[in-house]
This record gives C-alpha cells, sequence and structure tokens, in this order.
C-alpha cells in the first residue's frame, strides 16, 4: 500500500519514465534469456541513435532517471540484475545526451570463484552498481556504438 501512494505522488514525467524503464527491463531481461550479449547490446546501441527531444532531456536529471531504473527493477522478477539495470540506464542517458558508460569488473569471493559486476558510469559519477565496485577490476566496456 505504502509503494502505491509513492508511486501516486510521482509527476507525471517520472511516471512516464518508470513505465518506460519497467518495459526495457523486461524487454532486456526475455534478451538475455534468448539471445547473445552481443546481441543484445547491438539492439540496445541501435536505440541510442534515437535521441528524444532537448526538451524533455533538460526537465530530467540524470540521478532522478536512474532512482526511476532502480524503482522498476524491483517490480520484475531477476530484474535487479547489475548487467540489465546498468544497460538500460544507459540507453535512457544516451539518448538524453549523457556521456554514460556501462563498466564490467571481475573479483574473486571468499570461495576463490570468480565473479562479476556491472555498474553504470555518468559524467564522472557511479549512478547504478556503485556497491562494492571498487573491489572489481574493470575488465572491459561492452562495444558501443557512437551517438554521432
Amino acid at each position: 500500500m505504502q509503494l502505491a501512494r509513492r508511486l501516486f505522488r510521482l509527476s507525471w514525467a517520472d511516471k512516464s519514465l518508470l513505465v518506460k524503464a519497467f518495459l526495457l527491463i523486461a524487454c532486456v531481461r526475455i534478451a538475455f534469456l534468448l539471445l547473445r550479449f552481443t546481441r543484445t547490446k547491438s539492439i540496445l546501441d541501435r536505440f541510442q541513435k534515437r535521441p528524444i527531444p532537448r526538451l524533455v532531456a533538460q526537465q530530467q536529471r540524470s540521478e532522478r532517471i536512474a532512482r526511476m531504473v532502480e524503482i522498476a527493477s524491483h517490480m520484475i522478477p531477476k530484474g535487479r540484475h547489475c548487467l540489465t539495470r546498468a544497460m538500460v540506464l544507459e540507453l535512457f542517458l544516451r539518448r538524453r545526451g549523457h556521456d554514460a558508460h556501462v563498466k564490467i569488473g571481475v573479483a574473486r569471493d571468499d570461495s576463490g570463484k570468480l565473479i562479476a559486476h556491472a555498474w553504470l558510469h555518468c559524467d564522472g559519477v557511479v549512478l547504478i552498481g556503485s556497491h562494492g565496485a571498487a573491489n572489481y577490476v574493470e575488465v572491459s566496456s561492452p562495444p558501443s556504438r557512437s551517438l554521432r
């Protein structure tokens, strides 16, 4: 009930962004199940090439967009997957003209098993996946096509 009240208080712009984030997270999760990572990434890169109108982009701050992606990720099974959230947020931010990049790193857990983590850098700040990102060694950023 409290979640419903909080969602009701959101502005129309935030509600719209939340619905778009919800749908895109669901699509990316399904794509990860059906397609390889590189194919999913190339599909998302095509959408990044279509910028949204400047007026809309100026009204939405990157931190607010990240917050809507975080909220939407809680509503989808396995939507909290770090790579899914980072790639969805990258799409939203790049379409709005921000310099956003997904970073992927690896580390070893306590048992020596190799684990991976993804996070998103935007204008020098980690917006998603900052918890423990410093403990991972960055292997490479996923290939991204330029916006230009």
